[in-house]
């Protein structure tokens, strides 16, 4: 049903828990799973700030290679499914979008906390911030969102 699913992460509880869906998913279908972590470089504007951003660029790929091997070890699952790891620079926004694209993905795994992170650019309410993608997204309850909901209603 499903030939391509994307799912972008932030190495959170939460992003590990909408991943190991996304691997059944993946796995029932036999579909590509194509994993998306996003980072942003903020750095001053001097002449420092060039020499700066490719070092900070440097740290967060180490770091981004890091975390990607850890959830390589922490779900076998993904060597019984075809799958691609993205780490790159910019509004998630904007880089989910263009993988979408790059991979002809028809399935959005998310948890609410990389909804959250969707709207840094778009000005829009939770439902017309889904609808932006061509496909179903599937999205999975942060454990964060449900406890300050919990906290909030009581």
């Amino acid at each position: 049903m499903f030939k391509s699913i994307i799912c972008p992460v932030d190495f959170s509880e939460s992003s590990a828990n909408a991943l190991s869906f996304a691997l059944d998913i993946a796995q029932s279908n036999q579909s590509e799973l194509v994993v998306l972590y996003t980072y942003r470089l903020i750095s001053g504007t001097d002449d420092k700030a060039g020499a700066n951003r490719i070092s900070l660029k440097r740290q967060q790929e180490e770091i981004a290679n890091k975390r990607i091997e850890e959830l390589k070890k922490r779900f076998p699952e993904f060597e019984q499914v075809r799958h691609t790891f993205l780490a790159e620079v910019g509004f998630i926004n904007d880089r989910l979008a263009m993988a979408i694209e790059k991979y002809n993905v028809d399935l959005i795994v998310l948890t609410e906390n990389i909804k959250m992170r969707l709207k840094e650019r778009w000005e829009d309410g939770d439902e017309s911030v889904l609808a932006r993608f061509n496909c179903p997204v599937l999205l999975i309850p942060s454990k964060e969102v449900r406890e300050e909901t919990a906290i909030g209603s009581g």
